[in-house]
């Protein structure tokens, strides 16, 4: 059981190893006319200028000034650093998501255990304008918060167990409400009030595709949507504003990840996800860890992808899905949506942590 935690203990924060496969598994086809996603187009956006601050693991970014600039906040050996504050939590960052606290913007981060944190619990702590506060935490025998989000204004939480499985569930009052339990599922996102979309690495023989599956939280009913291979990435939004929301995924992964492996981001359009495209394929990088989306002004959806060693801007143009390389990342690393006096940029991690701006 020890040998499996550590593979997916790699699996959630990189890996770098280079293998050989041939890759023989056949890939579903694109089965959806590009009308059906070009509703609004975006601007072409580039790298226009950088700048560089201190050391980063981890990046966020919280919209609290009027005059549209977003604070910026570093985790880096063991502490969130934020405004003019430091806070050592002792602990590696696993996961970021923004939400809301009280009606006002907030960054919920978790943390677990690593390398120089092997004694840490599973954590989130929650940041405002105000304070930074713990939300959850609990210590298991395995630490590691697989996957976050915010959603219907509360946390929900994918994290490992005891058993080897990974739960998802609600984090409320200080306690973690699971819902859902599966081996290898380390991604997994509420869709409504009663599914979640279900995303293992691996199959249910060793070495094989892991799936994708919608899970019916109240009748434990399991639906299978196509996919390529492992899941690695979820994400929703309304892509093509038709007011149902559609789901973005990462399904390239494959245990000899060095060649078999692939860094795509893939759409499945809603309400039943069967029709598919893909929207970016990334040959530099081998898996794409978190997908981000931001709305613009006009409509139209800018979709950041870190992927294993670069962040990715993917936009809808007339001619089709654009993508940019915008920073490498490093391993483990992420990029993240931000804003200064109102001009989009996107905040990178590193030995130097870059503030992109995009216009």
């Amino acid at each position: 059981m020890k040998t499996l935690f550590f593979s997916i203990l790699a699996l959630s924060f990189g890996c770098n190893n280079k293998t050989q496969h041939e890759n023989t598994h056949p890939e579903p086809e694109d089965n959806v006319a590009q009308s059906a996603v070009s509703i609004v187009t975006a601007a072409r956006l580039g790298v226009a200028k950088r700048q560089l601050a201190e050391e980063s693991t981890m990046v966020a970014s919280l919209n609290i000034e009027k005059d549209g600039t977003w604070k910026d906040l570093r985790v880096h050996d063991g502490k969130i650093i934020w405004k003019n504050e430091s806070v050592s939590i002792e602990a590696k960052p696993q996961a970021v998501v923004m939400g809301q606290h009280e009606g006002k913007p907030a960054l919920f981060i978790g943390f677990g255990q690593g390398k120089k944190f092997p004694e840490a619990a599973t954590q989130i702590f929650r940041i405002t304008d105000k304070s930074i506060d713990s939300v959850y935490s609990e210590k298991r025998a395995r630490n590691m918060i697989t996957d976050l989000h915010f959603d219907q204004g509360r946390i929900f939480m994918a994290a490992a167990q005891d058993d080897g499985s990974i739960a998802s569930g609600w984090i409320e009052n200080g306690a973690f409400n699971i819902i859902h339990r599966e081996k290898l599922a380390l991604r997994q996102l509420p869709l409504d009030k009663n599914t979640i979309a279900v995303g293992r690495v691996y199959g249910d023989k060793p070495k094989s595709d892991g799936d994708l599956k919608l899970i019916d939280t109240q009748t434990k009913k399991a639906t299978k949507i196509e996919t390529f291979r492992g899941i690695r990435a979820l994400a929703k939004a309304d892509i093509n504003n038709d007011g149902i929301m559609d789901l973005l995924i990462s399904d390239g992964w494959h245990y000899k990840y060095g060649d078999a492996a692939r860094a795509r981001v893939r759409l499945h359009l809603g309400p039943d996800f069967t029709d598919a495209m893909t929207l970016g394929d990334f040959p530099k990088d081998y898996t794409v860890n978190r997908i981000e989306t931001r709305k613009t002004k006009s409509g139209a959806h800018l979709i950041l992808a870190n992927a294993s060693r670069h962040a990715y801007l993917l936009q809808l143009t007339d001619m089709g899905w654009r993508k940019v390389e915008v920073c490498p990342i490093p391993e483990g690393g992420n990029a993240v949506f931000s804003k200064h006096e109102g001009q989009l940029q996107v905040i990178c991690s590193g030995k130097r942590t870059q503030k992109v701006a995009l216009q």
